[in-house]
């Protein structure tokens, strides 16, 4: 039998972050998979943080966990970064590393993610823009200035409460401004 032909066909990146924005969360269960993801990762202690103001409106889930590494932390921002056959703990809540960008793209269009482990002095902020993504039609995850505690996405600062951990913010949430006039 001779070699099989193929065509390489990778997804549309703005098709699909669109297409994950569109998997019918509500922020109740959004906000429920980002606090499951924080026990998954061991955190003792979360805080939820709702900042509500038009278009400046945000949530922040904090977890005091020992922060990620560089690396961690763009495997924990990829897109589907585990699959069925990835080996997990039966205790982990999240199987699929799917639920971070699922459920915050269920609620806006911005996903910033803030890290320092114990042994790093810099953290680490990554952020995904939809509208970016969309534009470029490429999977292009922000990275703060170096030295700079600021979301990639809108150059604010990010709100941290402790050395090392995790902050989980998302920007501009259409389903938390209080007259609906926000937009994704």
């Amino acid at each position: 039998m001779g070699a099989m032909a193929y065509d390489i066909v990778p997804p549309d990146p703005a098709s699909m972050i669109e297409s994950l924005s569109a998997l019918g969360y509500t922020l109740g269960s959004a906000i429920s998979d980002l606090v499951n993801n924080s026990i998954d990762t061991g955190a003792g202690t979360i805080d939820l943080d709702f900042h509500r103001n038009d278009l400046a409106s945000y949530i922040s889930v904090a977890d005091g966990d020992k922060g990620m590494t560089e690396a961690e932390v763009q495997t924990a921002m990829a897109i589907a970064a585990r699959g069925p056959r990835t080996s997990w703990s039966g205790a982990e809540l999240g199987r699929f590393g799917m639920g971070l960008k699922t459920a915050s793209f269920s609620q806006t269009s911005r996903l910033s993610v803030w890290t320092r482990s114990a042994k790093n002095k810099q953290p680490s902020i990554r952020g995904w823009d939809q509208e970016r993504v969309v534009n470029s039609s490429e999977w292009q995850l922000l990275q703060s200035r170096r030295g700079r505690e600021e979301d990639p996405c809108t150059g604010v600062g990010v709100p941290v409460r402790s050395r090392h951990g995790r902050v989980v913010t998302r920007v501009v949430c259409s389903t938390y401004c209080k007259d609906g006039s926000c937009r994704r």
